[in-house]
C-alpha cells in the first residue's frame, strides 16, 4: 500500500484541504459555541470568523489562529511561561520529542507555540483517538498537525494501529523533515511520578528497518522533554478519577470527563510554567550497544529518558510543601515560606472541594501527586 493511502486514517490534515475543514467548523453550531465562549466580545469574535475565512494553509492556520489563542490563554491562565534548553539540541534537525505528560490540551499547544516563538519549527502532535468525541475536535486538531494514536480498538486491530503509527513517525522524521511530540506514555500523569511505557518504544522500534535496535533509535533522534506546571490545572479531577478507579470496579471514564478536563486545563490557573528540553539521547544510547536481550535494550532506553526528563523537570514551593506534608517532616522548608503554605493549603481545599466521600484518601493522593516529583529527583539522586 501506497504510505499516503496507509496513513489516510490518522494524518493531519494538509494544505488543499484547508478551506473546505474551516468552511464545515464555521457551520458547525458547537464550534461556533465554543468560539463565542472563548471570545465574548462579539467584535472580536467575528474579526477571528473573518480571518479564519480566509486562511487556506496550515501554516497560516497556526500563526493567525493558535498562536495568538494560546497566547490568551497563557496570558490569561499562567503567570508565567518559558520554553528553555534549545541550546541542548540542533533545531534545525526534525526529532521526537518524548515528554511527561500533564494537560491534554496544553502541553503539545504551549510547546508548539512556545517553539515557534524562539524560531524552532512546530512539531506534528500525537493525539488518542478517545479525546476526538466530536468532528469540531477532530477538525481543529488535525488543522494544527495532529495525528491520531488509535486507543480502545480490539488487539489484532492495535497490532496494525501500531504499525501504521510506528511507520508514520519514522517517515514524518526521517523522510518529511517533520519534528513528532508524543507523550511518554498512554494519558496524563495523574499522581506526579513521570516514567516511559516500554510499548511506546516497542511501537516506535516496530518500524526500524535495521538489525540494531539501537541504530534504529538513533535515527529519530530522541528529545526528552519536561512539563512542569507550578499548579496542575486538573488536579482535583486527576484526583477524583483515581478516587473512582480504586472504589468503583465497574468505573470507566466517560467522554464527557475528557471533555470536562479538556476545558478546565484551558481554563484553570497553571501558575508559573517552564519546559524544558533535555540533551538528545544519541549522545548516550551507547550504554545500550552491549545488552543483547532487546527487552532489557528498550528498558534502558526508557530510563534514558526517564532520568533526563526528571533532571530537566522544574520544581516549586508547592513540590516541597507536599513532601515534607506527606512524609511529616521540615526537610525541605528552606524552600518554602509560610505564605507558599498558605496558598497551597487554599489551593488543597479549593480543588478537592469536588470531592465528597474518601476525602482523607482524596487529601493523600493530592499530596502525593505534588510530592513525586520531588521525590523522583531523589530517587534518581538529582537532588
Amino acid at each position: 500500500m501506497e504510505l499516503s493511502k496507509r496513513f489516510e486514517e490518522i494524518r493531519p490534515y494538509r494544505d488543499h484541504e484547508v478551506k473546505k475543514v474551516i468552511a464545515e467548523l464555521l457551520a458547525d453550531d458547537a464550534f461556533l459555541h465554543i468560539l463565542d465562549k472563548i471570545y465574548p466580545q462579539k467584535e472580536e469574535c467575528e474579526q477571528v470568523i473573518a480571518i479564519l475565512k480566509t486562511l487556506d494553509n496550515v501554516v497560516d492556520f497556526q500563526y493567525k489562529i493558535i498562536r495568538p489563542l494560546v497566547g490568551r490563554i497563557s496570558q490569561m491562565s499562567t503567570d508565567s511561561f518559558d520554553l528553555i534548553g534549545k541550546e541542548n539540541f540542533d533545531t534545525q534537525k526534525s526529532h521526537i520529542f518524548i515528554s511527561n505528560h500533564r494537560d491534554i490540551v496544553l502541553d503539545p499547544a504551549f510547546l508548539n507555540v512556545g517553539a515557534i516563538n524562539k524560531d524552532i519549527k512546530a512539531t506534528e502532535i500525537a493525539i488518542g483517538s478517545n479525546l476526538l468525541i466530536y468532528k469540531w475536535i477532530t477538525d481543529l486538531v488535525k488543522l494544527n498537525r495532529s495525528f491520531v494514536v488509535k486507543r480502545d480498538i480490539p488487539v489484532k486491530q492495535m497490532m496494525e494501529a501500531s504499525e501504521t503509527l510506528s511507520h508514520y513517525i519514522r517517515n514524518s522524521v526521517i523522510e518529511r523533515d517533520r519534528s513528532v511530540w508524543i507523550a511518554q506514555k498512554e494519558g496524563r500523569t495523574k499522581n506526579g511520578i513521570d516514567r516511559t511505557q516500554v510499548a511506546l518504544l516497542k511501537m516506535l522500534n516496530i518500524s526500524n528497518p535495521n538489525d540494531s535496535t539501537r541504530q534504529g533509535f538513533l535515527d529519530l533522534d530522541i528529545v526528552p522533554l519536561a512539563l512542569s506546571y507550578e499548579i496542575e490545572p486538573c488536579g482535583g479531577l486527576k484526583v477524583l478519577e483515581l478516587l473512582r478507579k480504586k472504589h468503583e470496579p465497574d468505573y470507566k471514564k466517560s467522554p464527557g470527563e475528557d471533555l470536562r478536563s479538556m476545558g478546565a486545563g484551558i481554563i484553570r490557573p497553571k501558575g508559573r510554567v517552564v519546559f524544558k528540553y533535555g540533551k538528545p539521547i544519541n549522545e548516550v544510547l551507547s550504554q545500550t550497544e552491549e545488552i543483547k536481550n532487546k527487552n532489557k535494550q528498550l528498558k534502558v532506553v526508557a530510563e534514558i529518558i526517564d532520568k533526563s526528563v526528571i533532571e530537566n523537570y522544574t520544581l516549586w514551593p508547592f513540590n516541597f510543601i507536599a513532601h515534607d506534608k506527606l512524609n511529616q517532616s521540615d526537610r525541605f522548608k528552606d524552600q518554602y515560606t509560610q505564605d507558599d503554605i498558605d496558598r497551597f493549603e487554599k489551593l488543597t481545599t479549593e480543588s478537592l472541594s469536588i470531592i465528597e466521600e474518601h476525602k482523607e484518601e482524596a487529601v493523600q493522593l493530592w499530596l502525593e501527586m505534588y510530592a513525586n516529583p520531588l521525590q523522583s529527583k531523589i530517587d534518581f539522586n538529582l537532588l
